[in-house]
């Protein structure tokens, strides 16, 4: 039985030029990743996620750089929890949900961009769109329409689609949405 789980244990060395290889190191939360002489710690960013009966919300980071949603930690149970994110310091889009039964529009969509670093957060612009209907949304950038897409149903679990990537154009058109510092409420006119 020793010889056995030994020679497993061999066959799953790598070697390389007769000697064997490192093993790879896999980064941990608070590990640490140099790059030109700065050592970059992990930030840990909340956020929440809600599906009762009349209330509904979601936070979700998004990566400017990498083009998609950021994947985070669910830690809580079907119908409230937090989302827990592990990311490098540095400029992401903050997109937040929130809809109630009692507010006219009863639905809102919040994104900010946000500098996250180790002493904290920064919002530098953002943007709020308030609506009845998500058609609505359809006349802005793809993300929007998608993020509402993601939020939990009843009771549920937010469902985001961390694999799609979005295109130059649609990351420029969501950017400037952001800087453009507007509020808009649909069926109300606006500028």
């Amino acid at each position: 039985m020793l010889t056995i789980i030994m020679a497993v244990g061999m066959m799953n060395k790598h070697i390389i030029n007769g000697q064997p290889d490192a093993p790879k190191s896999v980064p941990t939360p608070g590990a640490q990743k140099s790059g030109q002489g700065v050592s970059l710690d992990l930030v840990e960013w909340r956020g929440t996620y809600q599906g009762t009966s009349n209330i509904t919300a979601l936070t979700a980071l998004y990566s400017i750089k990498n083009r998609k949603f950021v994947k985070g930690y669910i830690k809580g149970c079907g119908g409230r929890g937090d989302i827990i994110y592990k990311v490098y310091p540095g400029v992401y889009v903050y997109f937040f949900y929130f809809s109630w039964s009692k507010c006219d529009p009863p639905r809102e969509v919040k994104i900010e961009l946000l500098r996250l670093e180790k002493q904290g957060e920064q919002t530098l612009s953002k943007a709020v769109i308030k609506f009845y209907n998500s058609d609505f949304l359809k006349s802005f950038p793809p993300q929007l329409l998608d993020f509402v897409k993601f939020v939990p149903s009843y009771h549920g679990y937010p469902s985001i689609d961390f694999n799609k990537i979005y295109s130059n154009e649609e990351n420029k058109a969501l950017l400037e949405l952001i800087n453009q510092g507007v509020e808009i409420t649909e069926g109300a006119e606006h500028d």
